[in-house]
């Protein structure tokens, strides 16, 4: 009887367990198939094959390069791990990537360019991509949107599209072992997202999108191992969040022609620029607030051309000035607003500084204790200003014509 008992009880929680577990807990495990070589300019007889195949995994490349009648990329519909590198080029055919929509990783790059595709929501369960992801040259692409589960990239690079209007999502993507470089894209309005983005090991170009007029991204970033370039973005008048929590950059800021711009305070936590310091043809920007934070810049500091800069306000808690390898001076040049040096007052270590073609500037006062201490090399170059005082004359106290 006893036994009886037993058996019962241990066949009671045995159902008890098993019937807890419906269909809907249970994931499906799909079996790996592999590709074990490359596929490359595969006919669309032997893409039919490969579909039949069930591969979900190709150990190598796949290049799909000038394939007629390739209209998308269903034959590919299995496949979600791409060992080698994936290029999608020259097809003229192509419209889409559907087909795509189950892949998660690719090992080297992932290329598409020269195609006639006018989406890239397909890639939307992409995860890593160890090399590059390059879209050029895409003339019927007017949105890149998605790669929204992309948490890795090793570079990414998108440009030469005459009908792209917006680059958005990317939203979980955390860091890019290379650069992101946004180049030529004549029509690009706005660029969303990239808000999990915290370091980007090289460069970030944004540039030559003279119709780009908001950026809402990048506002997590806070280290660029190189350079920060943005240039030619002729219509953006305020870049809001972008960049706030950035506070180095390893190489050097250039902001070149974004003409529009007036408000500007958004490199705030920016503590660091390793390389140069440009600031040029800002034709609207009217003081340099956005900086306030920053105490060393290890290269050149170049701020010429900007029609409205006042004065130097931003910058007071710069400490250190360096030079470029190729030009040992650092330059202040043709601001045709420019009245004071004031926002420079703390400024005490600089190799070398020209002060030219500043048609009403008056007042050098701010850089006295910095001249009484000395540069360190390459020495003081003014002219062409509305006051133009010695070395002496400032060190003296001479150094304002409102004296």
């Amino acid at each position: 009887m006893k036994d009886r008992v037993i058996f019962f009880a241990l066949f009671l929680g045995l159902f008890l367990v098993t019937g807890s577990c419906s269909k809907d807990d249970q994931t499906e495990i799909i079996p790996s198939v592999f590709y074990q070589s490359s596929l490359i300019n595969p006919s669309i007889e032997k893409l039919k094959e490969f579909y039949d195949g069930g591969y979900n995994i190709i150990n190598g490349n796949v290049e799909l390069t000038r394939i007629d009648s390739l209209i998308d990329l269903h034959y590919l519909a299995n496949v979600d791990s791409i060992r080698g590198s994936l290029t999608i080029m020259l097809n003229d055919d192509l419209i889409s990537l559907e087909g795509l929509n189950k892949l998660k990783y690719v090992g080297g790059d992932l290329s598409i360019s020269f195609n006639n595709i006018e989406s890239v929501s397909a890639l939307g369960n992409l995860v890593e991509v160890k090399g590059a992801i390059v879209m050029n040259e895409n003339p019927h692409l007017s949105i890149v949107e998605g790669f929204n589960n992309l948490l890795l990239a090793g570079q990414i690079i998108i440009g030469y599209s005459s009908s792209l209007e917006s680059i958005s999502g990317f939203e979980k993507l955390q860091s890019v072992e290379n650069s992101v470089m946004i180049s030529k894209c004549l029509s690009l309005k706005s660029i969303v997202g990239f808000s999990q983005l915290q370091s980007i090991e090289q460069s970030l170009y944004i540039r030559y999108a003279q119709m780009l007029n908001e950026i809402y991204a990048f506002d997590n970033l806070q280290t660029i191992g190189m350079s920060l370039k943005m240039v030619s973005l002729g219509q953006i008048i305020d870049m809001k969040d972008a960049f706030r929590n950035l506070q180095y950059i390893g190489g050097g800021l250039q902001l070149n022609e974004l003409k529009s711009l007036q408000y500007f305070k958004t490199f705030n936590n920016l503590k660091s620029v390793g390389e140069n310091f440009s600031i040029s043809y800002l034709y609207e920007l009217k003081n340099l607030e956005a900086f306030q934070n920053l105490t060393t810049i290890g290269g050149q500091f170049y701020v010429c051309g900007n029609d409205s800069l006042i004065d130097f306000e931003g910058l007071d808690n710069l400490r250190s000035i360096g030079c470029s390898v190729d030009n040992p001076y650092n330059y202040i040049a043709n601001n045709n607003s420019l009245t004071s040096l004031q926002g420079l007052n703390n400024l005490d270590s600089i190799n070398g500084i020209s002060i030219v073609t500043n048609p009403v500037l008056a007042d050098f006062c701010a850089i006295r204790n910095l001249l009484i201490g000395g540069i360190n090399t390459g020495g003081l170059s003014i002219g062409n200003n509305l006051f133009n005082p010695s070395y002496s004359d400032i060190i003296n106290g001479n150094c304002s014509l409102n004296q």
